[in-house]
């Protein structure tokens, strides 16, 4: 049987950068809150949107856009006379709304995983059959001729064993660990598609169960950024770097480092999709000197030049220091001490 070990983790160089753009997110937080909070709805919407779209499910955007509205608004229980995808997509939706508000309602478990599965296909919490995959072959067309071929190297009848074992040794990993699980989880995201536990819907309970995780670890990113939208942007690297890290799966022989790389790559990507929109305000692009000002708006406490290169890396020093000296002369600010240990504050 496949071992899964989520506990002894490879370096990937790329960690480094997701860490100084982990830096650089405190201080988005402290600074542009309202931005953070517009980006919510959004980017809820897009995750919900794409994790459908790159299944190949093409939806009506402004009908789903809308349906989204009346779940957030809480005025709707029920999305009414839709095809099957809709409904799906409403399931997906709401069960992402519930993980923004209350991620302690869901464990890194396969209750979990099956909660996510029932709200998908809006299955009944007392439906008494197993949902786990009863399907080993699937026909496809090859050279014009249909061919059955192999779902999984995993038989339907040892799924739940399979995904059991990976999810508690995920589990246990994120109890020894809980922050900055991010190569375990590109791990356990390929380990869970080629385990495919269901018929239907592996990628998206795949894609909303990493997305808990990754909340879980910390990584909170993409509660403003659509991690599903650039998945989707780049599906034939999502696809093939998936595919990769499947030979040999069985056998313990497999790499994993091509989807992880894949996957630290979009969170980075997710990182400065956001930082690029702390440029902007109300639809114009910001001077650098008036995003000095905006930091200043947003933060109360007192900050030193290093705080302000650090919060705002591809503003120069020369820049900051003139936005000072100039926000300073117009009262805008105020300076506190000097030499060294110089500290400014808004007025």
């Amino acid at each position: 049987m496949k071992t899964f070990d989520y506990k002894k983790t490879s370096y990937n160089a790329l960690l480094d950068e997701v860490r100084k753009c982990q830096g650089k997110m405190e201080f988005v937080r402290m600074s542009f809150p309202e931005l953070l909070e517009s980006l919510k709805d959004s980017a809820a919407f897009e995750e919900a949107y794409f994790s459908t779209k790159i299944e190949g499910i093409i939806l009506d955007y402004k009908g789903c856009k809308k349906l989204m509205d009346k779940l957030e608004q809480a005025s709707s229980s029920h999305a009414g006379d839709v095809s099957d995808f809709v409904e799906q997509f409403r399931g997906y939706a709401k069960v992402l709304l519930t993980i923004n508000k209350r991620i302690d309602f869901f464990k890194v478990d396969t209750t979990s995983i099956l909660a996510m599965f029932y709200a998908l296909f809006n299955i009944p919490a007392d439906y008494k059959e197993s949902v786990y995959r009863k399907v080993d072959y699937q026909d496809m067309i090859q050279d014009g001729k249909v061919v059955s071929v192999r779902v999984s190297p995993v038989e339907s009848y040892e799924t739940p064993l399979y995904i059991g074992s990976a999810t508690t040794a995920l589990c246990e990993a994120f109890d020894e660990a809980p922050t900055f699980n991010i190569i375990n989880i590109a791990k356990y995201m390929v380990d869970f598609m080629c385990i495919r536990p269901f018929d239907a819907g592996c990628g998206r309970v795949m894609r909303l169960f990493a997305y808990l995780l990754l909340l879980k670890s910390d990584i909170d990113i993409v509660k403003y950024v659509s991690m599903s939208k650039i998945f989707e942007a780049n599906a034939s690297d999502y696809y093939e770097t998936m595919s990769l890290c499947c030979g040999g799966w069985d056998e313990d022989k497999n790499t994993y480092e091509p989807f992880i790389e894949f996957f630290l790559k979009c969170i980075i990507k997710a990182y400065n999709i956001l930082f690029e929109q702390t440029k902007f305000k109300g639809g114009k692009k910001l001077k650098g000197a008036e995003r000095v000002f905006e930091y200043f708006k947003n933060n109360k406490c007192e900050v030193c030049k290093k705080d302000l290169q650090t919060a705002l890396p591809d503003i120069s020093l020369s820049t900051i220091e003139n936005a000072l000296h100039k926000l300073k002369s117009d009262g805008k600010i105020i300076q506190v001490g000097g030499g060294r240990s110089t500290r400014y504050k808004i007025s």
